[in-house]
């Protein structure tokens, strides 16, 4: 079969945004689909100058065929994404590019639009995913099938309720509620995604290579016990409120058995977690 996988971050970017699409591409270009990858450029970079068509039809298509579109230039939108317009002015400009222009990333979907018929004429895509990142993904998948005249998924890596706007919430899902079927990154986005989305939903994990992955030990490292708390540490009441709870733990544990915990974090907030974890040392 053949799809296109619509996600906003380049597949070479440093950040977990660019790995569920990429490796959902290199999946199912394993298993002998044909799989165009369209996403952004990464840096600012330009776009390919060779014709899109040429290209689909040289490709080895033993391996996802990648489209990076370059945005049309928007300082409007560079400014607002930046965070250097003032809070009440940002958040009525954020409300008015959602509702007029159905997300906040217009400059890379009227980037990707040159390449809309292209796809649909000349690779014929069976369906076509979105990536939920943003709203801007799905707008060009649906485009995209739109042309192509097959159906299109919305698939949701990052929570409706956390990234869009409470009040546009219900709007904007209505916008979407021609989706042929929704996947998800775990059960729980299924759950949340229930008041504002109808169709079908399939949980798609994104997993971690088993080649990546040294063997498991036969039994726990002799060590110690390690609690590992990892990715971003986002509100500091959530993570209080874990601090809190280990001390708590801890507190019912003996003396030997306290002085075998460790707790890790793997992520970018060292500082953050170092300052709230204090409490916690001895």
């Amino acid at each position: 079969m053949r799809f296109v996988l619509v996600n906003h971050c380049h597949p070479d970017m440093p950040h977990v945004c660019a790995t569920r699409a990429r490796e959902f591409a290199a999946a199912l270009a394993a298993a002998s689909h044909r799989v165009v990858l369209l996403t952004a450029t990464l840096d600012g970079a330009p776009g390919d100058a060779v014709p899109l068509a040429e290209r689909l039809v040289a490709h080895d298509w033993s391996r996802p065929f990648h489209l990076a579109c370059a945005p049309r230039p928007s300082w409007t939108l560079d400014l607002l994404r930046g965070g250097a317009i003032p809070w009440p002015l940002r958040k009525a400009l954020v409300a008015g590019y959602y509702w007029a222009m159905g997300g906040m990333f217009a400059d890379w979907r009227a980037g990707s639009r040159a390449a809309w018929p292209v796809l649909a004429e000349t690779f014929r895509p069976d369906a076509v995913w979105g990536v939920f990142g943003n709203t801007d993904a799905w707008l060009i998948a649906r485009g995209i099938a739109a042309r192509a005249n097959c159906p299109w998924v919305g698939d949701v890596k990052d929570h409706w309720s956390t990234f869009i706007p409470s009040l546009l919430r219900a709007p904007l899902a209505r916008r979407f509620a021609d989706a042929a079927h929704i996947t998800a990154f775990s059960q729980s986005h299924v759950d949340r995604l229930a008041p504002w989305f109808q169709q079908p939903k399939t949980v798609v994990y994104s997993g971690v290579s088993e080649s990546l992955l040294a063997p498991p030990p036969d039994t726990r490292p002799r060590d110690g016990f390690r609690l590992v708390l990892t990715g971003s540490l986002y509100e500091d009441a959530s993570l209080n409120a874990l601090i809190d709870g280990i001390r708590e733990w801890l507190s019912r544990r003996t003396a030997a058995e306290r002085a075998e915990v460790s707790l890790v974090y793997a992520g970018t907030d060292r500082r953050r977690f170092a300052g709230a974890a204090r409490s916690l040392e001895g």
